[in-house]
């Protein structure tokens, strides 16, 4: 029997040596079952994360005068970028193999690392695995990295000064910002540059406009702003034809969900909260 080095790079620099019948190492299929673990507790990290809701140590104890951030485009990004790429993986390899698509997070993790010997071990002894694998462990360990926050911290989104690369070159320098809850204004820990929370919070709002969201999750994103808005709200909005969907995100089962624009649904809760004012003063 001839053997030849797994695929995939290795964080040791030393890959395995692995049989003809096989496309992955061992060692790459277990680092990808490990990392499926608690699935649906990832996507509920990724849920709160990108929503703000997360309150880590001693909370908003202290003086700063800033509300929370109420939205992070890091964890959003990351739980997009998750979710697309098991759909998709899910979709070719329940084909293939002419089983029923996984219909929650739960099973999604189970038909990948248990049931019928998972789908894993499948996926390592199958030519296309090497991608499949590839992809997945990437998306897994990128969404876990955008929950795993310094403790006491309030993200703040991602450092825009310009400063030089190795070649003197200007770019942004792009490090993630986190925030003690107890004072008013965020320091890179890169570059040095000082950010008063206020002007952060704006600029992140400004940035999150674009995001897409289903209804429940935009719902608890704008939550954030001071004037509480359901996902039944939203779904009210939707039927009265004041929020247009744009386009539709991959959900276990191989259904789908609409998602709505943040800065369309941010209009309408201003919108509401004008009203509410008005009527306040008659």
């Amino acid at each position: 029997m001839s053997y030849r080095a797994c695929p995939l790079a290795h964080h040791d620099d030393a890959a395995p040596p692995i049989t003809d019948d096989r496309c992955v190492c061992p060692r790459c299929a277990a680092t990808l079952r490990g990392l499926l673990t608690d699935l649906p507790g990832l996507f509920g990290d990724l849920d709160i994360a990108r929503t703000r809701q997360a309150r880590i140590g001693s909370g908003t104890t202290g003086h700063a005068t800033v509300p929370p951030l109420p939205f992070a485009l890091q964890p959003a990004d990351a739980r997009w970028v998750l979710a697309t790429t098991l759909a998709s993986w899910l979709d070719w390899v329940t084909a293939v193999r002419a089983h029923r698509p996984p219909a929650t997070w739960r099973e999604v993790e189970d038909y990948l690392t248990t049931w019928r010997g998972g789908a894993i071990s499948w996926l390592a002894a199958h030519p296309d695995g090497v991608q499949a694998i590839d992809e997945l462990t990437a998306a897994i360990r990128n969404a876990r990295a955008a929950i795993d926050r310094p403790a006491d911290r309030q993200y703040a989104g991602p450092c825009t000064a310009t400063v030089p690369d190795e070649d003197g070159l200007a770019v942004k320098c792009g490090t993630d910002l986190y925030a003690h809850p107890d004072t008013d204004t965020v320091t890179c820990r890169t570059c040095g540059t000082e950010y008063p929370l206020a002007a952060r919070r704006s600029w992140l709002l400004e940035q999150a406009e674009d995001v897409l969201l289903p209804a429940r999750e935009i719902a608890r994103a704008v939550d954030g702003l001071g004037v509480p808005v359901s996902p039944e709200t939203v779904k009210s909005w939707v039927r009265r034809g004041q929020l247009v969907a744009h386009g539709r995100v991959p959900v276990p089962g191989g259904r789908t969900a609409a998602t709505y624009r943040v800065g369309d649904v941010l209009n309408l809760v201003h919108a509401a909260a004008r009203r509410r004012g008005a009527l306040n003063s008659v």
